[in-house]
């Protein structure tokens, strides 16, 4: 009995690993990896946190969702590499998030604009990206500051403790603000931002935690970009913002 268990257990497995149902597979993996990495790249207390589940339903959700054909290489923009870069802020609230930015870097990462191997830069999301409240229908402007790791590092502060986490290179630790009908929800990266890549795809999990109006909650989801045979990609951005 066990061994045609098994059986059936290795024919399921070559059948995942064919045609469309491998892109599946490959989702699954992602986001195994991603909590895995969230999950041992934290301090003591906030793996305990993560194993205490909210069995409360949440007081508000917002659904943002992006999707778009369109070169993804300008679907974020950065001031430091993009000579055409547009602010989502006016220079008031510019200088204003970069001082909240650099305190939550250096806080929850043991950041500074000094550190090796890392560098810090305004972003923007491209507003051809049409990201959009569902709650609405209304388009949302993504924008704030996120430090680039460009080499293999150690991170500290509140995620990585006194003896640090390693981490890759060229991943994204985000923080900034989502805007739209007059409200502003603040986002800042629980975790690192992993890439992972398929033959034809890319996927990026989001994690952040987030503050609006007094109302804390996670903003959890996926961006997706997938490669056309006409050059440009199909990107997608599934974002799920639920407050406590």
């Amino acid at each position: 009995m066990l061994k045609n268990l098994f059986d059936k257990i290795k024919n399921f497995e070559l059948r995942l690993i064919h045609g469309y149902s491998a892109i599946v597979t490959l989702v699954i993996l992602v986001l195994v990896y991603f909590l895995y990495k969230c999950y041992f790249g934290a301090t003591a207390g906030q793996r305990v946190s993560t194993m205490i589940p909210n069995l409360n339903p949440p007081s508000k959700m917002i659904v943002l969702i992006a999707n778009s054909v369109m070169d993804s290489k300008k679907l974020f923009s950065t001031k430091k590499m993009d000579k055409n870069f547009v602010s989502v802020f006016t220079d008031e609230e510019r200088m204003k998030v970069k001082q909240e930015a650099t305190a939550f870097f250096k806080d929850h990462y043991g950041l500074s604009d000094s550190f090796l191997n890392t560098f810090m830069t305004e972003l923007a999301v491209n507003p051809k990206a049409n990201y959009t409240n569902m709650d609405s229908g209304k388009r949302i402007k993504d924008g704030g500051y996120v430090v680039m790791v460009i080499k293999g590092t150690k991170l500290y502060g509140k995620y990585g403790g006194t003896s640090g986490v390693a981490s890759n290179k060229n991943v994204v630790l985000p923080f900034g603000y989502y805007m739209f009908n007059d409200t502003k929800v603040r986002y800042k990266g629980t975790c690192p931002m992993v890439t992972f890549d398929s033959y034809d795809a890319s996927y990026t999990p989001i994690s952040c935690k987030i503050e609006m109006n007094g109302l804390t909650g996670m903003a959890e989801g996926i961006y997706i970009k997938t490669k056309l045979k006409n050059g440009l990609d199909h990107v997608l951005i599934k974002n799920v913002l639920t407050f406590n």
